[in-house]
């Protein structure tokens, strides 16, 4: 009997090579073109006080249908491997995808009950996402707004933590993030601080926060106030100035606070820089939903309050781009870039430009509310999608933004932003006059809980059932100032007003709860403070030359209760409607003057 023949030397030499150049190109095969990529099924995680775990883990790879052949990866002998890429995304409802869906679908937490976070597929970062990764390894991707792909590549090797949340503020970047702000529950949670779960080997952080420091809220409640409050402002046209009146006034007193609101962002920042390595950071600016002047109505939105709040967009981007300047003087190794969706057009255009609120075809929800949690008294949660990027917006400004992220990132995308292989079916929400029927009905005999969670100061509390406003001057002239976070200074008003103004009110801390607490006609208000009317109310009513609004000023003093010494309060009465002068003296300061007072007490433009 033979023995077995040996391989020579150069046969075992060969099968060897055979074997290593087998396993070496099924490593490198890419995805199809024509197959589809499996949606991850990582489940949404659910608020936790304790970091949550990295969401993007476990996700299985994306794969191939059953007899595929995946094209080979054409690359040269000599290239090196696609660099991994992990990018993280923080937010406000602009960042997280709120209204970026035509039928209330978000992400859900596992068991499918709503979570009020409103991540959506649709998110102009996620899109982004899609877009250039579909374009680094190929195959097909279907965006839905229940859906997020958080990994992507050979072993998920590339990973996208999105912690975005509706209503957050850049304080949320440590801190966690209550459904109710204003009464902290620790059994309702919204989310986790949004810098938890973020790996420090990162390479890009989006950093979307801002708006809400700047009480964008409170600002869109007040259009709604302003609407609701002035059904009996005589006619159509003097209800659309009277809202428009009430925007004004609240825009006024929110700039007070933009200093400050840029100095909290540009310690946001700084936390962003502490929390990473060596992360580029991404601050991004808000889309101008108005027009700067000529607006048209739009349901419960008149165009001439679209007028007044377009320069409040403009103070809160400035707001960004002036912390951002700030941050790199003080730290020049940190990469920071500004993406503007308002310049990230062709040629510089906007991008959203043509398509503001009320135009046709807009990329902007109206007002949008859900009647099912009005009635459950979720205020917030009821209205929270208006205002905001639509289906189509949000394609819009995510395909800029991916074009804009390949060209700052080109070792990262070396490939840019592939929009054919990423489908989507972006729809818009239609107008429901049922849904505005509910919401009016509701407003008639609610309207006082659109103040609720309003700070003390806020104009809402001043309003009567008619739509006029009895304030005092110095609630519009020295606000109570936004307080720093954590690390950041304490920055003064435009006005010079940290604490008391040059208004010459005393300290928010004592004033203001004065003020509200006083009814102008000298009701004592609580605590035993006693409001005495002083001077002469014949000298002090006058009318504008306008018709339809009248401009009164009267003077009174608190004492008694909390307060230490007497204080002399000055009140301004905006009245919608015309009403006969009560004293025989007549009138006795020029219309015209008054209308200039008026507009000098506001520091802004000519009144509405």
């Amino acid at each position: 009997m033979r023995p077995p023949r040996r391989l020579s030397r150069w046969r075992l030499v060969l099968i060897g090579l055979a074997t290593v150049l087998t396993a070496t190109t099924l490593i490198s095969i890419p995805a199809s073109a024509d197959s589809p990529i499996a949606l991850p099924s990582t489940p949404p995680i659910r608020p936790t006080l304790s970091p949550p775990p990295p969401t993007f883990f476990p996700t299985p790879p994306p794969g191939f249908p059953p007899g595929s052949t995946p094209p080979l990866h054409l690359c040269p002998p000599d290239c090196a491997p696609m660099p991994t890429v992990k990018i993280a995304g923080a937010g406000d409802s602009y960042t997280s995808g709120e209204g970026a869906t035509w039928d209330h679908k978000y992400v859900t937490f596992p068991d499918g009950s709503e979570d009020f976070r409103h991540q959506s597929g649709y998110a102009p970062l996620a899109l982004a996402w899609d877009y250039l990764q579909s374009a680094r390894y190929g195959g097909q991707y279907t965006v839905q707004p229940d859906v997020i792909s958080h990994t992507w590549g050979t072993g998920n090797s590339d990973r996208f933590i999105f912690n975005a949340s509706s209503g957050a503020k850049v304080s949320h970047l440590t801190d966690v993030q209550f459904e109710d702000e204003s009464h902290p529950d620790i059994t309702e949670v919204r989310n986790v601080s949004q810098l938890s779960g973020v790996p420090r080997d990162l390479d890009i952080f989006y950093f979307g926060l801002g708006g809400n420091d700047a009480e964008f809220g409170p600002l869109m409640r007040m259009v709604l106030i302003g609407h609701y409050s002035t059904a009996t402002a005589g006619n159509y046209v003097n209800r659309r100035k009277a809202q428009a009146r009430l925007v004004h006034y609240k825009v006024q007193q929110l700039m007070e606070d933009m200093p400050q609101v840029s100095a909290n962002i540009e310690q946001g920042l700084v936390n962003v820089m502490n929390a990473t390595d060596h992360a580029e950071i991404v601050a991004a600016l808000y889309p101008l939903a108005v027009k700067p002047s000529g607006n048209v109505d739009h349901n419960q939105i008149g165009g001439l309050a679209m007028d007044e709040i377009y320069p409040f967009v403009v103070a809160v981007n400035k707001a960004i781009t002036d912390a951002v300047d700030r941050f790199r003087a003080r730290f020049p190794q940190r990469k920071v870039h500004v993406f503007d969706p308002n310049t990230a057009g062709p040629n510089g255009t906007s991008v959203v430009s043509g398509h503001e609120v009320g135009q046709p075809d807009s990329y902007f929800n109206g007002v949008i509310s859900r009647f099912g949690l009005l009635a459950r008294g979720k205020i917030f949660n009821a209205l929270q999608e208006s205002f905001h990027p639509n289906e189509f917006g949000a394609v819009a400004i995510g395909r800029a933004l991916a074009n804009w992220m390949a060209g700052k990132f080109p070792s990262l995308f070396p490939n840019g932003p592939d929009f054919n292989r990423v489908i989507t079916n972006p729809r818009a929400s239609v107008d429901d006059p049922e849904a505005d029927q509910q919401l009016e009905e509701w407003a008639s005999t609610n309207l006082g809980k659109l103040c609720d969670g309003e700070s003390i100061d806020s104009i809402c509390h001043f309003i009567g059932p008619d739509g006029q406003l009895t304030i005092p001057l110095e609630v519009l002239l020295n606000p109570i100032p936004l307080e720093p976070i954590p690390g950041a200074p304490r920055v003064v008003g435009p006005r010079g007003s940290g604490g008391g103004g040059s208004s010459g009110g005393p300290a928010p801390s004592s004033w203001i709860p004065a003020t509200y607490s006083s009814a102008p006609s000298g009701v004592p208000g609580p605590g035993g403070i006693t409001n005495t009317p002083t001077g002469d109310p014949c000298d002090l009513i006058v009318k504008t030359a306008e018709p339809g609004l009248q401009v009164a000023v009267s003077t009174s003093t608190l004492s008694g209760g909390v307060l230490r010494e007497p204080m002399d309060i000055t009140y301004v009465h905006f009245l919608t409607t015309d009403k006969a002068d009560p004293c025989i003296k007549g009138e006795k300061i020029d219309p015209e003057k008054l209308r200039e007072q008026a507009e000098a007490w506001l520091n802004g433009g000519p009144l509405p």
